[in-house]
């Protein structure tokens, strides 16, 4: 859904019409904001992610080190990654590895060939300061010579607010919760005139968010072995 199309079930859930919508001015904008707001912190939030990697000592193929790895405490604080920041995902830290192993070659020649993991797991050796930090023990990763770890760190984000403007733009929210916008944003926006007519919008919102949650299927890894 993009902002015209929602503007545009708001007016018909007020059974209003263009002019009068016009004539609401900045309430009409202010109250999706509010409204996608609202659904982003309650129900489906928008997430964003933060990649970067650890390294060993890099080595080449005499065993010497021609680059120091990483050590001590990594501190990675949100708000100067991204100034949207509003508080990290449920899992937020994953990683991968990569690392150089030694093999034969269809000649029988020694070469070194990257091996990596291509799949990211949850990460849990880290801790949260300040409610926007993440810390990492860096030497207690034990990074072995020529290994590598990429991590991706999930986090939920404010959204650019509308002002009009952006009437072409698809709602930032997650595509399974744009039908709540109208709903919470209408009960807003009529709540003042037409209460009766806003708090029925309400309860419709309630209701579809709650059938969310109900239909909502549990996410599961199966792993050799069982689950």
């Amino acid at each position: 859904m993009i902002y015209q199309e929602l503007i545009n079930n708001i007016r018909d859930l007020g059974f209003s019409d263009d002019a009068e919508m016009e004539e609401f001015g900045e309430l009409v904008p202010n109250n999706i904001n509010r409204a996608i707001t609202e659904i982003n912190l309650e129900v489906a939030p928008i997430i964003e992610r933060y990649e970067f990697d650890l390294k060993g000592d890099t080595v080449d193929s005499n065993g010497q080190i021609v680059q120091k790895g990483d050590t001590g405490y990594l501190y990675i604080t949100m708000p100067d990654i991204d100034e949207n920041f509003l508080d990290f995902a449920d899992t937020p830290v994953h990683y991968s590895q990569s690392y150089l192993k030694k093999e034969k070659n269809d000649q029988g020649v020694w070469e070194e060939k990257l091996i990596e993991t291509p799949l990211y797991t949850r990460f849990n050796d880290y801790e949260i300061e300040a409610n926007d930090t993440i810390v990492i023990n860096v030497d207690g990763l034990k990074l072995a010579n020529n290994q590598t770890y990429s991590f991706r760190v999930f986090y939920k984000v404010l959204h650019t607010p509308f002002d009009g403007s952006q009437l072409d733009t698809r709602l930032p929210l997650p595509l399974k919760v744009h039908h709540l916008v109208p709903l919470l944003a209408s009960y807003y926006i009529w709540l003042e005139d037409e209460p009766t007519k806003a708090a029925q919008y309400y309860n419709l919102y309630e209701q579809a968010k709650a059938d969310l949650t109900i239909n909502a299927k549990p996410r599961m890894r199966v792993l050799s072995g069982g689950i």
